[in-house]
């Protein structure tokens, strides 16, 4: 009976001198998990993702906790192992990333993400020269060349999102040779 009065005691105490509170934290990046080598997250419009998303996260905890907590002490991330390309609806994770905050509940919103994979791939497409403007009178334009290391160039590596690669047909560069009186040379990459 002593004993369960003492812990009665100790939990009344405890709750009475340091009360759960809640508090937010924005803007917390989530961390992309398991996703295979060749895989790309990408937006909306099918362009690689430059930016990791982010969640806004509420923690549950005592006072003393969430006065010395800060974002860099929660971890959001997400799980796309064995998910292939497309939109795929996965559960956020919110852990802690130090110790002392057994007691804490994390609730992340939204608590899941909308994320778009897609293949990652290389195709080779013919390469074209476009020629703009004129040289002066009395100059002879010549045939364009496009060499790398003194090797003549017809084609290009493109790579990227599956859903866009797909749709490169050929690649053309521009050369301006207006009112040029001499070799041209431009460097590309």
């Amino acid at each position: 009976m002593a004993l369960l009065l003492a812990f009665t005691l100790w939990v009344f105490v405890t709750y009475t001198q340091n009360p759960d509170v809640t508090s937010s934290f924005d803007s917390v990046p989530v961390e992309i998990e398991g996703l295979a080598p060749d895989m790309l997250v990408v937006d909306q419009d099918g362009q690689p993702r430059s930016t990791r998303p982010t969640v806004d996260v509420t923690v549950d905890a005592d006072e003393e906790t969430l006065r010395n907590m800060t974002v860099s002490d929660l971890r959001a991330f997400v799980d796309v192992s064995d998910r292939g390309p497309g939109e795929h609806s996965v559960p956020i994770n919110v852990v802690p990333t130090r110790q002392g905050l057994q007691r804490a509940r994390f609730t992340p919103s939204p608590d899941f993400l909308l994320i778009r994979l897609d293949r990652e791939i290389t195709r080779t497409v013919p390469l074209t020269v476009e020629i703009t403007g004129s040289v002066p009178f009395g100059f002879e334009a010549l045939p364009p060349e496009i060499t790398a290391g003194g090797q003549p160039v017809d084609s290009v590596r493109v790579r990227g999102p599956q859903g866009r690669v797909e749709r490169v047909h050929h690649a053309r560069v521009t050369a301006n040779i207006d009112r040029l009186t001499a070799n041209y040379n431009s460097p590309r990459s």
